[in-house]
């Protein structure tokens, strides 16, 4: 087991490296004369949105596979390391100490990296039954296309393709790789290149020791809300590469063709990762240039057109993700386009007032993890010291809001579950551009005595507490987790057993608890994450019997159903028991929701006894329903 790990862990730095390589290609190409001399940490989200773009394509032509990924990853790998020798002479400017602050800050850094490289407590309602399956899906078929799934209808597929590129030499057990790891040192990079390492020419900002710490204190500080595998971190990666973008862009190139490429890439790659960072994404761009246009007093109609060229550019990016999801989920962009979702089954918006509306938004405003982008956006108001930081802190506000009001069958938890990318972003990039702000007036930290014997003061507390409690704590992290699997490899060889007992090229439904263990290349596999929410017309029917559910499998050329055992303890999601509490006893959209679950249990029960069952194994059944 020690083998695979070490591979692994060695695999996702280079898959970062990788994104190094791809960024600075996108730069070359699309801003050379925009951005001079870019860092390692925006290369690396350049580098993570380009690739986000490709793999929409990929995605759409059924290109994905591991071979593809081994040999892009194996040649960004090779760009970055022939720009490295091309500059190798840069590295030059460190001085000793900033080398051995740099050690120092590495070892909680890479620690933290280690800990997430093996599989972590995963979310069974979440991640076993859909996320990890859309990873095994995309590289086994080359595409995402699942219709009856409610999470892939609510996302583009951009975070799967992320995946992918760790679960191309992996499995599973290493898909938090992607954004508790990779996602945690680029956002580290991202920040820390912020303050250059040498004062070139117009450079106001330099790395001190200080501010290394204080950044790495940051970004270990961070609040992550991380209740399963999906798009966190690289969405904190990518609002954290579109604030230095804009933050970086001249102001005189900022209505240039090339700046409307490189920010209408990054609203798209934000948008594949989640569908409503879309609208924080574009909403930063649109406040970014009003703000330009209200400074200038002039050229209104200039800045109106290159925001409406941003956003057709945006579209275009995005536009292989929203094909994809038309063809899997028959909607472009949902829930403007409900495409498969059901009508009679409501995923968002409760039943509620707008007086509870109201209350839900005080709720949501009053909780201590907002009131720092509330301080932040103040901060930035009154001292007026970045535009990018103004925008996106605006735009984070604004859609915590929309958020709010459209998904009030949530609760708070939740609500801030989906905007914490975009609030860690707006709050990072306002405290490190005031940072930056108070050292061009000449206020900032290194003019205080801590920057003399005081700097050296912070930096022996860091390295005697910070370090060795943090590397301790991801330490026991590893030793917990390392015999833990999503499913064991006797688990992998049942479903193999089962899925072998139907031939090949038949189209199966599943309701099974390891939907990952397929062989999607094998068979058509229809899985079904949220019963009653999505499917194709004319729509799974419930409450209707058994007789009805099948006439529907048959019309959709579904052959074989797959169920697991539904009263089995320990199980997850499909069990009878929980959705019967939840019934009685559950929040809102836990109760709307467990009619469905229990029926559709109820009726596969029902076929089961109806038609042939062909193979049983340790409570799963295959039924033959022609």
């Amino acid at each position: 087991m020690l083998g695979p790990y070490i591979f692994q862990f060695l695999w996702g730095l280079l898959v970062l490296l990788a994104f190094v390589g791809w960024g600075h290609i996108g730069h070359r190409l699309i801003a050379p004369n925009l951005i001079h001399k870019p860092d390692w940490g925006i290369l690396a989200g350049w580098g993570m949105a380009f690739s986000l773009i490709g793999g929409g394509l990929l995605a759409l032509t059924a290109l994905v596979s591991r071979e593809v990924i081994v040999i892009y990853v194996l040649i960004g790998v090779s760009l970055a390391v022939h720009n490295v020798i091309r500059h190798q002479n840069q590295l030059r400017c460190l001085t000793k100490r900033q080398v051995l602050v740099g050690v120092c800050i590495a070892v909680p850094l890479m620690s933290h990296y280690a800990a997430v490289v093996h599989m972590q407590a995963n979310s069974c309602a979440d991640d076993a039954i859909a996320y990890f399956p859309f990873i095994t899906r995309m590289l086994d078929t080359g595409t995402l296309v699942d219709p009856y799934s409610l999470r892939r209808l609510a996302a583009y597929g951009g975070h799967t393709f992320l995946q992918a590129l760790v679960g191309a030499t992996g499995s599973e057990e290493n898909a938090y790789l992607m954004d508790r790891g990779i996602g945690f040192l680029i956002s580290f990079g991202i920040i820390l290149g912020y303050f250059k390492c040498r004062s070139d020419p117009g450079t106001v900002y330099s790395l001190t020791p200080l501010h290394g710490i204080i950044i790495t204190l940051i970004i270990l500080a961070i609040p992550l809300p991380l209740l399963n595998s999906a798009s966190h971190l690289t969405g904190l990666v990518i609002f954290l590469t579109l604030f230095r973008t804009l933050d970086l862009l001249p102001r005189e190139g900022l209505r240039s063709f090339q700046s409307v490429w490189l920010i209408g890439v990054l609203v798209a790659a934000a948008a594949s990762l989640r569908i409503h960072y879309l609208f924080a994404a574009a909403l930063c761009g649109t406040l970014y240039y009003l703000y330009d246009a209200y400074e200038r007093r002039s050229g209104v109609i200039g800045s109106i057109r290159t925001l409406l060229l941003t956003g057709l550019t945006s579209l275009a990016c995005l536009a292989p993700w929203m094909a994809l999801l038309y063809k899997s989920s028959g909607t472009f962009l949902y829930p403007l386009f409900p495409g498969n979702h059901r009508s009679n089954f409501e995923a968002f918006a409760g039943d509620i007032s707008l007086s509870e509306r109201m209350l839900f938004v005080v709720d949501i405003l009053s909780e201590p993890r907002m009131w720092f982008l509330l301080v932040a956006l103040a901060v930035i108001v009154v001292y007026r010291h970045n535009r990018a930081a103004f925008a996106l802190s605006l735009a984070a506000l604004l859609m915590t809001l929309v958020v709010t009001l459209v998904f009030t069958l949530s609760d708070v938890d939740n609500i801030h579950r989906y905007v914490a990318p975009v609030i860690n972003a707006a709050i990072i990039s306002t405290l490190i551009s005031f940072v930056g702000w108070s050292y061009q007036r000449r206020s900032d930290l290194r003019s205080l005595p801590v920057s003399t014997g005081g700097c050296r003061t912070v930096i022996a507390i860091f390295v005697l507490t910070l370090i060795p409690i943090k590397a301790a704590y991801d330490i026991h992290r590893v030793n917990g987790y390392w015999h833990v699997t999503a499913l064991p490899a006797e688990g992998h060889l049942m479903y193999k057993r089962i899925q072998e007992s139907i031939p090949a090229d038949e189209t199966f439904f599943a309701m099974v608890f390891h939907p990952f263990a397929w062989n999607y290349s094998r068979n058509e596999i229809i899985g079904i994450d949220t019963p009653g929410a999505v499917s194709p017309d004319p729509g799974i029917p419930y409450f209707v019997g058994s007789g009805a559910l099948r006439d529907y499998f048959v019309a959709q050329s579904i052959s074989f159903a797959v169920i697991g055992d539904f009263n089995q303890r320990g199980v997850c999601l499909y069990n009878r028991r929980l959705w019967q509490f939840n019934l009685e006893h559950g929040m809102q959209i836990w109760k709307q929701g467990a009619p469905f679950y229990l029926d559709m249990m109820s009726n596969l029960e029902a076929l089961a006894k109806e038609y042939p069952v062909i193979y049983e194994e340790a409570g799963f059944r295959v039924i033959d329903i022609r």
